[in-house]
């Protein structure tokens, strides 16, 4: 499907979920830099997936103490980042393919990225991976860009 919708909405609504434990810890972060809306083409609940994939491997792969992040840049693009020992570029490379993993200490089928990467090209999204995070030794960071999208800033309103 090709129907218009706010990804930021979207993506408030699975922050809000995933980003508080039982105890109150904050799991995640969001940084709008006062965007209020990011309008994008495509089908709302493969995007749903797609964000919740990202974000559920951000947390699954952090270290636990720190939080993940998720930055909208002023072109729209989305940034999730978390803490956690960098990846060797083999595995960085291979990362989208079904069943790879980057921490085999840690559950899980090796899907996640995989599910995120084929969703992101039917939408003819950009999904990009990095590790380490620039400027560090550690990190992992996924950036997804969505094409033909309006953003607004909180001072334009509807």
């Amino acid at each position: 499907r090709r129907d218009r919708f706010d990804l930021l909405a979207v993506i408030h609504v699975l922050v809000d979920d995933l980003s508080c434990n039982v105890y109150g810890d904050v799991h995640i972060i969001l940084k709008t830099n006062e965007i209020s809306k990011i309008f994008v083409y495509g089908d709302m609940d493969a995007t749903g997936i797609l964000i919740r994939n990202l974000l559920e491997n951000a947390l699954l792969h952090r270290h636990a103490a720190t939080p993940v992040i998720v930055t909208v840049l002023p072109d729209g693009c989305i940034d999730i980042t978390n803490d956690c020992v960098a990846l060797p570029p083999e595995t960085l490379a291979r990362l989208t393919n079904p069943f790879v993993r980057g921490a085999h200490a840690v559950h899980g089928s090796g899907l996640g990225l995989a599910i995120a990467s084929n969703i992101a090209k039917q939408m003819d999204a950009t999904l990009s991976l990095c590790s380490p995070l620039a400027g560090t030794t550690r990190g992992f960071g996924v950036s997804i860009r969505f094409p033909d999208l309006e953003i607004q800033n909180e001072e334009q309103g509807d």
